[in-house]
C-alpha cells in the first residue's frame, strides 16, 4: 500500500506502524470518504451507526461477507484504522473513543470466532483525533495485528478477524485475512 496517512500527527505508534496507513479519501463506499464499513447488528439505532476501516483497499477476490480483505505480513504484521459513527459518514463524525473495541483472529470457517489463532494477535489502541487539515474530524482506533512464530503464507483469506465496537448496540465487522511475505 502507498502511504497517504503521513499528514496525521505522528505519535510513537506510527513510527512502528506495521503497514503503510492511508487517510480518508478515494471513496470505496458511497458517503464514507474512502471507507469500508461493517453492518450493524441488533438494537434500535442500527441505521444510525457504523464501524468503518479508514485505510481499506478491498481486494477483487474478497468475499462479500467481509468488510475488507487484507494480507498480514509474516515479518511486519498489519495495522487497520477503525472509526465508528453515523452511517452517513462514520469517520468525520466518529464516536470511536466512546466504544469498547475488541478483535480476534480465527479460521474463516464458521459464523463466530470460537478458537483464536494464537500466532496472530491483535491490540486496539487509541482513540486518536484526526486533524482538520486531513479532512477528518472524529476519532479512530488503531488495530495492530502482530505475527507470531510459525506462520506460513496462505491464500484465499483462510483467516478472518472479528472486530467488535460495543456501545449500544454492538457492531461486528469481519475482515478476511491471509498471510504473506
Amino acid at each position: 500500500m502507498i502511504s497517504r496517512f503521513s499528514r496525521l500527527a505522528a505519535p510513537a505508534i506510527f513510527a512502528s506502524a506495521l503497514v503503510a496507513l492511508s487517510a480518508c479519501g478515494g471513496s470505496t463506499v458511497p458517503g464514507t470518504s474512502g471507507l469500508s464499513q461493517g453492518a450493524a447488528v441488533g438494537g434500535a439505532n442500527v441505521a444510525l451507526e457504523r464501524a468503518a476501516i479508514m485505510n481499506a483497499h478491498p481486494a477483487a477476490t474478497c468475499a462479500k461477507k467481509y468488510v475488507d480483505c487484507e494480507t498480514v505480513s509474516k515479518s511486519k504484521g498489519l495495522g487497520l484504522l477503525w472509526c465508528y459513527g453515523p452511517k452517513s459518514d462514520p469517520c468525520s463524525k466518529s464516536d470511536a473513543g466512546k466504544v469498547k473495541w475488541t478483535g480476534v483472529v480465527c479460521l474463516a470457517a464458521g459464523e463466530t470466532c470460537k478458537n483464536p489463532i494464537k500466532q496472530l494477535t491483535g491490540k486496539m489502541t487509541g482513540p486518536y483525533k484526526c486533524k482538520p487539515s486531513d479532512d477528518c474530524h472524529g476519532t479512530w482506533e488503531l488495530d495492530t495485528i502482530s505475527p507470531g512464530p510459525g506462520l506460513k503464507e496462505t491464500k484465499q483469506y483462510i483467516y478472518k478477524q472479528d472486530v467488535r465496537a460495543c456501545r449500544t448496540p454492538c457492531l461486528s465487522s469481519l475482515v478476511g485475512l491471509d498471510v504473506g511475505p
